[in-house]
Order: structure tokens, then C-alpha cells, then sequence
């Protein structure tokens, strides 16, 4: 931002490092309290047990609140007036325009919440997909005949196609999902390693708006630096990714640079694998093998079912960090604890509870 007289002009400084944090951490701590308040209001009219089902959507209200409060009517956030800093766009300094606000807005509510959404559906569809394959078996599809004649560029067959890459997509998601939560993770460490270093983009949301701050005082003589928070940022990222490397991309290559004649080709599953023989020097059949991992399929898939129809009986959700009441009793840690902020009893059979007896339940499968 700009100010002056005639033809001076003068810009105000950006904002330091400390300035910028201290504001973050202020506005964290009102978006919370308005969140809990939205959370503590919709429990009151609708139930509590709707509202710890819905405590995404009380929590983006609150956000949404906020944000459009402040940023969107283009005033400072609470944070922002307590430590006197004000948010600009671009080289000139310029306060935001409403289509600025307006998507700085969207990144910091919406995006969160339709990317929550979004890996809770995918991960809901590809479990069932891969329920409903094991029960389905081999079974050849009657439509493969009916469409093998259907030109390419068909409706019908483009139809086909994308409904098998959705499969795909759906049928791969539990061995995708871990890689993108941690390049996300990763993008996000890196943002704070250049903030660490050049004191600018705080956060993601305000890199990809082009968002930065002005302090409206008189700057510091002192300046505080974190560059050597920035180089501790700079190693963890670089070990991180040196794991991540050895794990997924040097064990592939070295899967498939191994000469074959190191073990024996299996011609069922394709793969390698040392030939075992029996007492009677014979080898052991391939079909033994088969039967096995079937069977431990099907007893994989099994636990997965069981794991799908086990909700909770308070939100009728799938069970989420399981915990026991005294009683005998499994909830979702959420559920069962904002119960007892209610009323210290068990929601089924009513017997009395404290919050001290409760007993979180961990590496089980329900």
C-alpha cells in the first residue's frame, strides 16, 4: 500500500516475520472460539448427536463467517489490527480487489471442505468396490460381446471407458491416498521453509492469491530472521524426500533391473520367486500357493466388511478412534465425549460415566 503527497510517493514496508505470525496465531485463536460457538449453537437447536455428525459444516460456517467478516468486506482480521499489518496484492502494494477477497476467501474455507468431502466419498466407493469385486469374483461380463463391436468414439463405449478408469481411480485409492496426504504435507512444509527465508506467503492459500502483508508503524530496528529455521526446514524436507525416493522409486528400479536368473518366474502371478521344494525334493505346485493367497484374500476381504458395517450408534458413521465406556459401550471418541459434556451417562443403557472412564481402543478393527 501507497501513500503521499502529490508527485512523492511512499510505500510502506512489509511486514516481518514475527508480525506476520503473531497475526496468524491471534486469528486462529478467534476462529476457533467462533467455531465452537457455531458448533455449541447448532447442538443446541438440533441435538448433539446431529451436531458432532456435522461438525465440518458447523466448523465451515464459522470459517466462512469470519473470513467474509474481515476479508471479504476488505477490513482487517482481528489478528491483522493486533499487530497493526494489513494484507496487499502484487508489486504496487495495492489493497485486494473483491475478486482477490473473494478467492482468497475460497481457499481458506471452501477448498479445505470439498477436499475433505471429496477423499471421505472416494474412500467409501473404493472400499465397496472392492467388496463388491471379491464377492463378484472372475465372473466375465456379458457386455464385453455386446460392445466389442461398438466403434471407439461411441457414446456408449466412451461411457464404458471412463466408467473403468473410475474403477481404477477407485480400486488404486488406498495406495494413492498415503502419497498425496504426504506430498501435501511436503507442499506445505516447503511453503513455510520460503516463508522462513524471504518472510512473504505465510500459508499456501495466500501464495496462490498473491496475497502479502504491509506493516502500517514504523518498522523495527531490530529485525528478527528465522533463516536458520528455514535451513532446519530445508534438511528435514530434503531426508523426507531422500525416504520417500528410496522407498517408491529405487526399490521399483531395482525390482526390475534384478536378473531373472536370480529366482523363477511365476507364470501365474508375474512374479519372481525362489522355487521351494518339498521333503521329497518335488516342487511345490504353484496351485498350493493360488489357494492361499485366495483364501487370505477372502479373509482380508471379510475383515474389510466388517469393518464397513461397524457405526457408530450416536453420528451413523463408520466408527472413528473407537472408545469404550465403562459400560461395555463403543462410540467415536467425538460422539461419546460430547455426550458427556451433556449429560455424565451412557447414551444406550443410561448407566453413569465420567470423561475419566472413558478408554480410547487403538489398532482394533471393528
Amino acid at each position: 500500500m501507497r501513500i503521499g503527497n502529490g508527485s512523492a510517493m511512499r510505500r510502506f514496508p512489509p511486514a516481518p516475520h514475527p508480525e506476520i505470525m503473531r497475526a496468524d496465531q491471534k486469528d486462529s485463536q478467534y476462529l476457533n472460539h467462533l467455531c465452537d460457538v457455531c458448533h455449541d449453537a447448532y447442538s443446541c437447536v438440533f441435538g448433539p448427536m446431529h451436531a458432532t455428525a456435522h461438525q465440518n459444516e458447523t466448523k465451515l460456517a464459522g470459517q466462512a463467517l469470519y473470513f467474509f467478516l474481515t476479508t471479504g468486506l476488505g477490513v482487517q482480521t482481528l489478528g491483522e489490527e493486533y499487530s497493526n499489518i494489513m494484507q496487499v496484492a502484487g508489486q504496487s502494494g495495492l489493497p485486494l480487489n473483491p475478486a482477490q477477497r473473494t478467492l482468497l476467501v475460497f481457499l481458506q474455507t471452501a477448498v479445505p471442505y470439498i477436499a475433505e468431502r471429496l477423499r471421505r466419498k472416494i474412500s467409501r466407493a473404493s472400499q465397496l468396490t472392492v467388496l463388491h469385486r471379491s464377492s463378484d469374483g472372475n465372473a466375465p461380463s456379458s457386455e464385453d460381446s455386446s460392445t466389442s463391436k461398438i466403434p471407439l468414439w461411441h457414446p456408449q463405449n466412451l461411457k464404458q471407458q471412463l466408467q473403468k478408469i473410475y474403477l481404477q481411480v477407485l480400486q488404486h485409492w488406498p495406495m494413492v491416498l498415503p502419497s498425496i496426504k504426504e506430498a501435501l504435507v511436503l507442499l506445505s512444509r516447503a511453503n513455510l521453509m520460503l516463508f522462513y527465508f524471504r518472510g512473504v506467503y505465510y500459508d499456501v492459500a495466500k501464495r496462490v492469491a498473491g496475497v502479502h502483508y504491509s506493516l502500517l508503524m514504523k518498522p523495527p530496528q531490530h529485525k528478527t530472521r528465522y533463516h536458520m529455521l528455514g535451513v532446519f526446514l530445508l534438511v528435514q524436507l530434503c531426508i523426507t524426500g531422500s525416504n520417500w525416493l528410496r522407498q517408491n522409486v529405487f526399490s521399483v528400479l531395482i525390482n526390475t533391473l534384478k536378473p531373472q536368473s536370480e529366482g523363477q518366474v511365476n507364470i501365474y502371478s508375474g512374479r519372481r520367486g525362489i522355487q521351494i521344494l518339498d521333503e521329497d525334493d518335488a516342487s511345490i505346485s504353484d496351485a498350493y500357493w493360488l489357494s492361499k493367497s485366495d483364501s487370505a484374500s477372502a479373509s482380508i476381504g471379510s475383515q474389510e466388511s466388517a469393518g464397513i458395517e461397524a457405526k457408530c450408534t450416536l453420528c451413523l458413521s463408520p466408527m472413528k478412534w473407537p472408545t469404550a465406556t465403562p459400560c461395555g459401550h463403543i462410540f467415536c471418541w467425538d460422539c461419546v465425549v460430547e455426550s458427556c459434556n451433556q449429560k455424565q451417562e451412557c447414551p444406550l443403557c443410561r448407566s453413569h460415566m465420567v470423561h475419566s472412564d472413558l478408554v480410547p481402543i487403538y489398532n482394533a478393527h471393528f
